[in-house]
């Protein structure tokens, strides 16, 4: 049960990334599989009270919740906290040594 268990979270979390490497990522499917293993794990840690392996899923869960809430999250904001996507703001860098004039 735990191969077929492992196999499947496996495959829904590679879907998951595929659908983060969009050219529009969509991490809400991501974070919707990352919740489902770690109420899964929950319940497996308040049955057997050890750490392992449930424990540690839950632990390495909750880190990649928080890097995937951190690494999308102009992605995650809806509504009036989204704002300006990160890829419209418009800088204009120039670079200037010592020998050239700026007209």
């Amino acid at each position: 049960m735990s191969l077929y268990s492992g196999i499947l979270f496996g495959v829904a979390l590679g879907a998951g990334a595929w659908l983060n490497s969009l050219q529009e990522p969509i991490p809400i499917v991501q974070l919707a599989i990352l919740a489902a293993l770690i109420m899964v794990m929950l319940y497996r840690y308040w049955s057997t009270r050890a750490f392992m392996p449930a424990g540690m899923i839950i632990l390495l869960s909750f880190g990649v919740v928080v890097w995937t809430c951190v690494i999308y999250r102009d992605y995650l904001a809806v509504g009036w906290m989204r704002g300006a996507p990160y890829s419209d703001h418009n800088f204009t860098v120039v670079i200037v040594d010592e020998n050239s004039k700026l007209e």
